[in-house]
């Protein structure tokens, strides 16, 4: 076990929070590695640390960095995840192999909500969580993300399911799994790229103080798991339906035509999705993104409390 603790580097600034009991953020380094185009993946990158500190909180992106898992990544190690090919997609099951052959590694929502754990931070910021792929009762590919909201305690903040997934199947684990499902001021979960899709949520909450005491709560009852916050996408940002749904058709059949598997599925899919709305889904990717931030730290700002 000490080893293993000697594998995690936490950075002085969200060491000095977590000891003085200051709200932070976790945000996870995928999006930056295999989520968004250089460079908007850095400016992204920058501008959602610099929400959390303008609104009290501490930003702790989460990375592997020469085989060691590091909570609170520095500009230079943004910029190098931002900018090098080769990035590696780490999950929980690769992640001894990444930290073992002392290489880079972008930390998937799963493996950031396992860091975020192993040092105490109760909020972690993202655009979308990974799910259920369609076809799954053929593929069993199921993204390692759902599993880890049930293991791990902590408030997850996203605006729903990656749009090419299978939403219903994966609404469907979360309730099998006891993982409640927030609507933050709407009652329908969003849809990544638009703000609603046809499935209601377990609570909508009108403030990030509800949201605090839904966590209390739950968790007086359940020693553990995730509540997953839904936020919708900034209005001004959302792409029509229409639009998306042609982009996801042309991106699965893409796919069919490739040989992209496993972990390069959902990257490829996305970037498809892209080039097919001329960059409208990337935009609102990026909106979404702060806006989570946003909301993100006045929930960790508000459980703190």
């Amino acid at each position: 076990m000490k080893s293993q603790r000697n594998k995690i580097i936490v950075a002085p600034e969200v060491k000095q929070a977590l000891a003085s009991h200051k709200p932070i953020v976790a945000l996870e380094s995928t999006v930056i590695a295999h989520g968004l185009p250089y460079p908007r993946n850095l400016e992204t990158a920058l501008e959602c640390e610099k929400t959390v500190r303008d609104n009290g909180g501490i930003p702790a992106t989460i990375g592997i960095v020469r085989g060691k898992l590091k909570i609170g990544l520095s500009k230079a190690e943004l910029r190098y995840l931002a900018r090098e090919r080769g990035i590696i997609k780490t999950g929980p099951s690769n992640l001894a192999a990444v930290m073992l052959s002392q290489k880079w590694g972008a930390t998937s929502v799963s493996t950031t909500l396992l860091a975020a754990h192993q040092v105490g931070i109760m909020v972690l910021v993202t655009g979308a969580i990974g799910g259920v792929h369609l076809n799954a009762s053929q593929s069993f590919d199921i993204s390692a993300d759902l599993p880890a909201l049930s293991r791990f305690r902590a408030i997850v903040v996203c605006s729903g399911v990656k749009a090419p997934l299978d939403v219903a199947a994966t609404i469907q684990y979360l309730e099998t799994h006891g993982i409640p499902v927030i609507g933050y001021r709407t009652a329908y979960l969003p849809n990544f790229y638009t703000r609603r899709s046809p499935y209601r949520v377990d609570l909508k909450a009108s403030s990030v103080a509800e949201i605090a005491r839904f966590a209390r709560s739950h968790w007086d009852l359940q020693s553990g798991g995730c509540l997953l916050v839904t936020v919708p996408v900034p209005r001004y940002n959302e792409v029509p339906q229409r639009m998306i749904d042609r982009a996801i058709a042309k991106a699965r059949a893409a796919l069919q035509r490739s040989n992209v598997t496993g972990r390069d599925v959902t990257p490829f899919l996305l970037a498809r999705i892209s080039d097919e709305t001329h960059g409208a889904s990337l935009r609102a990717n990026i909106a979404l993104l702060r806006n989570n931030a946003l909301i993100g730290t006045r929930i960790a700002r508000a459980i703190q409390a």
